[in-house]
Order: C-alpha cells, then sequence, then structure tokens
C-alpha cells in the first residue's frame, strides 16, 4: 500500500497505480482514465470498481474520489485496495467540493487520453472497447457516445432506450449539433468517452454549474468540434 499527502490537503491512497502503471498495459493502445466520485455512495462504489475490472479494455486507469461522504464508502475502497493491492487509485477530500471541480482536479492529473466516468451506471463490457474503435475511426471526434436504458435502483427498465425518449434520429451532423443541443440534452453522460485534450482546450468544467454536463456538450459543439454516437 501506498499513502502520501499533497498540497491540496488531501490522501492519495493505492498501489503500483499511484506510481504511474494502469492494469494490465496493451503497448500502442491509448489509457482511459476512468473517473468515479463518491458522495455518500457504500451502496454502489464497490460495483463501479468491479465494472471497471471487467471491462475487455487494458488500458486504464481507474481514479476515485471520495468527496467527503458521510457513510460507509471510504471504509468499502479502502478494505478494497488493501485485498487488491495496485488497483485503483483512492483520493479522500477532507471536504466536500462537488463534481465540477473533482472533474477538473481529475482533469489535472489524469495521464490518458481519453476520460470516462463510471458511479451509479452500470456498463456493458465492451463499453470502452467500442467507444475507442468509434474514436480511432473519426479524427474530429471529442466525444463518443452510447445509448443507456434508465433503470430504477432495483433494476427495473424505466426507459429502454435514452436515443428514442429524446429524439427520433440517432446522428445528427456536426453543423447542426450546437442548435439540435440548445433545443435539449440529447446525450447522456453517462455513455460518454471524452477526448482529454480538448477538454483542457476548452479550460475544463465551469465549476460554478452543479450540473456540468449539458453545458460541456454545447461548448463542445459551439467549437465546431464533433459528438458522435454509437
Amino acid at each position: 500500500m501506498v499513502m502520501q499527502h499533497n498540497s491540496n490537503n488531501q490522501l492519495i491512497e493505492g498501489g503500483r497505480r499511484t506510481q504511474g502503471f494502469v492494469r494490465k498495459p496493451q503497448p500502442g493502445r491509448p489509457i482511459i482514465s476512468v473517473i468515479t466520485i463518491v458522495f455518500n455512495g457504500d451502496k454502489h462504489i464497490e460495483n463501479a470498481i468491479k465494472i471497471v475490472l471487467d471491462q475487455d479494455y487494458d488500458n486504464i486507469e481507474h481514479i476515485i474520489i471520495d468527496d467527503a461522504s458521510e457513510d460507509n464508502s471510504v471504509q468499502i475502497v479502502s478494505d478494497w485496495l488493501e485485498k487488491n493491492k495496485s488497483f485503483p487509485v483512492f483520493i479522500k477530500n477532507k471536504r466536500n467540493l462537488g463534481i465540477t471541480k473533482n472533474l477538473n482536479k481529475i482533469l489535472s492529473m489524469a495521464r490518458g487520453k481519453y476520460l470516462a466516468g463510471v458511479c451509479d451506471n452500470i456498463i456493458h463490457t465492451t463499453f470502452f472497447e467500442v467507444l475507442i474503435l468509434k474514436f480511432e475511426k473519426n479524427n474530429s471526434a471529442v466525444v463518443a457516445y452510447g445509448d443507456c436504458r434508465i433503470v430504477d435502483s432495483k433494476g427495473n427498465v424505466l426507459f429502454p432506450s435514452y436515443f428514442s425518449r429524446v429524439r427520433k434520429r440517432k446522428s445528427i451532423k456536426r453543423s447542426d449539433q450546437f442548435m439540435a443541443l440548445l433545443k435539449g440534452n440529447f446525450i447522456p453522460a453517462p455513455g460518454c468517452l471524452f477526448s482529454i485534450v480538448h477538454l483542457k482546450q476548452l479550460g475544463g468544467w465551469d465549476e460554478s454549474l452543479f450540473y456540468e454536463d449539458w453545458d460541456m456538450f454545447l461548448r463542445i459543439a459551439n467549437k465546431g468540434f464533433d459528438l458522435i454516437p454509437v
């Protein structure tokens, strides 16, 4: 186990990952930085770790930030680290910062080419592999995203397709994306993979906002970048 304090008044735990290693390096393939932000999430945090581990794609660094939880979230992750040693990196905030500040914190430290989030969502084991292939076929893409099912806390399907719920067409050409997004957000944030270099060019997330995803999609589209569905 490695522990170190840093200048941001936070504690970082982990094993080899804090020293710059991914789960199982695949030479020549980009690293995906997977983020999990936890606040009182003891009911789903262990499942989030397992979902990342179950991915077919191996070049993954998983960064978990506990945002000053008051439940058993920290203990669950710490127990997992004690048993598994090298995966993932765990950051414990001493005070609650909120989603956007934590996203920017991870953006500044992420080693990957792409960024994705896994929290209380459930993703298919081929999720990252499919989105990476989509990026590799489209040099203009800044976001690749897939469809989602919306379920309740018991796993009952409320809406079988986010796409069909919010729009009729799956694909919207790049020149029309900004105006389409102004009318409503048609991109499911849990189904996204972002280009990190472009997120940094945009200055990261707006920390004055509580809900950050729609604003980021609008800023990406307004710059003329492409958001592509799978």
